[in-house]
């Protein structure tokens, strides 16, 4: 059977809308007008709803237009929209981090007493939005706007109380809260409200007050008024499909994921346009959904699988260790991976880094060598961040590219990337595999100089482990082996010694430094069975970044003898 969605829940829009029509219009004449109060406003009614059916593509449009004249709740608002990827947008925390400062600025400094703008600033106190988190100083700026009854506070009142924060627990009042503004046809309340009946009183009103928060538009009473829907019929039909669409069309993730797993087998581009939604807006079930998929193709995308996972697994969630192990066995990437990626944490990084690559692997295989490289350094000059981000590199080395392409991508994002501690140790990696020992003692010596501060304490330590090695391993490969196994004896054994993921990296990309097996397990404590085979690498031409140029053997020059006597001295 073909599944057809309509554009929108239109019927229980036109419901929730009745009553409002006047208000709204008279709103809407102002704010075209150019009524910066007015379209902050309006921006709010599409935001929170109570005199709109919320919209935040229309909310972003008002809130963007008020944006000019710096207001506050214009600043905080279209943030939150930047942040959370609504209204269309892509997520960008870092441009939302930028207009929350901003707007805290304003606030905090502003002597007015309007309620939004101490709603505005109760809710940068209550998140820590570029400011202290303060549970208090939210409350009583909430209690002051609610007093004046200014509903979007009554509702972060009724909110705080439900979940405990910055107040003891207390369901009772949160409920009185939120029927204050459900009465007045807010749909966040009205969700809340149905939560509290639904859960402590299996109370009938519950599914009223869903079906109106769902007819509010507001996501999550969408995509919770399709669920019920579809578990009491047993199946999909076309109004539960409908509020699924609806709420993924609003940029709520797990209705966008939800889309996609309906879609996957009729539809799959279709379908495979959802998830990456609900992969951007750093939907877990989304993410390790795709990097179960990049893993298990026989083309498979080890580096893309692991990104998403470790992503994932920043978040707390144990569940995806086991697979993390699993791919890392095959490649030993994770650590190269993690340390690139050390600072990033929402999905719409594994978005903007997923530069296909596959167009130049495939043209260099088939002989295309001219066109590819000519390919591949355009992509260099427009995406160069999103071909290191990615991984490309191990993608490269994977089918046998040549090694000095492959240094052009840490050449083209040094100014940018040096400081951070995944550059030297990848570049230190692909350095090992081009036989370069200069470069990898050179990408020793820069891991020295990350400043742990990047790091976590334990992720610091591990770090610590992964210089040693390197600078090991270009010791052994200029020669120096027995220096090489001092080095790590005196270094003290490995803080990670028993760290699978370690032994991996080293099996997979430090093999030189194996060349001894048993004088390297005393040196670091790593048990001998546990490593596999030593190996050397021819030198081939690569960039070395000492030298600033592409180079395959350095040139020595002879110093001259210097006198070291004493000026004067014969």
């Amino acid at each position: 059977m073909k599944i057809v969605f309509m554009g929108f829940w239109t019927a229980l829009i036109i419901i929730a809308g009745g009553g409002c029509g006047n208000t709204l219009e008279r709103l809407n004449s102002e704010a075209v007008s150019g009524d910066v109060d007015k379209q902050v406003e309006l921006g709010m009614a599409y935001f929170n709803g109570g005199k709109a059916v919320i919209d935040y593509h229309k909310a972003a449009e008002w809130f963007e237009k008020a944006l000019p004249a710096d207001n506050p709740a214009a600043m905080y608002f279209y943030g939150r929209l930047i942040e959370k990827g609504q209204g269309g947008m892509s997520p960008d925390p870092v441009a939302a981090r930028k207009l929350y400062e901003k707007a805290y600025a304003k606030l905090s400094g502003l002597k007015s007493s309007e309620d939004k703008y101490s709603y505005v600033l109760g809710l940068l106190y209550l998140y820590g939005r570029r400011a202290v988190r303060d549970e208090q100083k939210a409350l009583e700026l909430f209690i002051a706007a609610d007093r004046k009854n200014y509903l979007p506070a009554t509702i972060e009142l009724g909110k705080m109380y439900y979940q405990g924060a910055g107040v003891k627990q207390n369901i009772d009042q949160a409920k009185r809260y939120f029927f204050k503004a459900a009465d007045r046809g807010y749909p966040e309340a009205q969700y809340y409200l149905s939560a509290i009946l639904r859960s402590t009183q299996h109370d009938p009103r519950a599914e009223r007050f869903l079906s109106k928060a769902a007819a509010g538009a507001y996501p999550p009473a969408m995509y919770e008024e399709a669920e019920s829907i579809e578990k009491n019929n047993h199946g999909l039909d076309e109004k539960s499909r409908n509020l699924y669409l609806a709420a993924a069309q609003s940029d709520y993730p797990k209705a966008q994921f939800k889309v996609y797993q309906i879609l996957r087998d009729e539809q799959p581009e279709v379908a495979e346009s959802w998830l990456y939604k609900a992969i951007e807006r750093s939907y877990h079930p989304a993410m390790s959904e795709l990097a179960a998929n990049l893993s298990s193709v026989p083309e498979s995308n080890r580096c893309g699988a692991l990104i998403l996972f470790e992503l994932v697994n920043k978040s707390g969630n144990p569940a995806v260790s086991t697979h993390l192990d699993i791919i890392d066995r095959k490649c030993g990437m994770y650590l190269p991976v993690k340390f690139v990626w050390n600072n990033q944490y929402y999905g719409s990084d594994f978005i903007a880094g997923d530069a296909g690559i596959k167009r130049i692997i495939e043209g260099y295989r088939v002989g295309i060598i001219d066109g590819s490289m000519t390919v591949f350094k355009n992509s260099l000059k427009e995406q160069s961040n999103d071909l290191y981000m990615s991984m490309a590199w191990y993608k490269m080395f994977e089918n046998k590219m040549p090694l000095n392409w492959i240094a052009m991508i840490f050449k083209a994002v040094y100014e940018d990337k040096h400081d951070s501690p995944g550059f030297w140790l990848n570049y230190g990696i692909c350095a090992i595999q081009a036989g370069q020992s200069e470069a990898v003692m050179y990408s020793a010596a820069r891991m020295e100089g990350i400043s742990k501060q990047l790091l976590r304490p334990e992720d610091a330590l591990l770090y610590r482990d992964l210089t040693a090695l390197m600078k090991a391993t270009g010791l052994i490969m200029l020669g120096r082996s027995d220096e090489a196994y001092d080095y790590l004896y005196l270094n003290g054994k490995l803080t990670n010694a028993a760290n699978s993921r370690l032994i991996n990296c080293i099996n997979f990309w430090f093999c030189p430094v194996i060349k001894d097996k048993n004088k390297f397990s005393l040196a670091t404590g790593i048990a001998e069975k546990v490593l596999l085979n030593y190996q050397t690498y021819p030198r081939v031409l690569f960039y070395d970044f000492e030298y600033e140029k592409e180079i395959i053997e350095r040139v020595v020059v002879q110093e001259p003898v210097i006198n070291v006597q004493p000026m004067g001295v014969l």
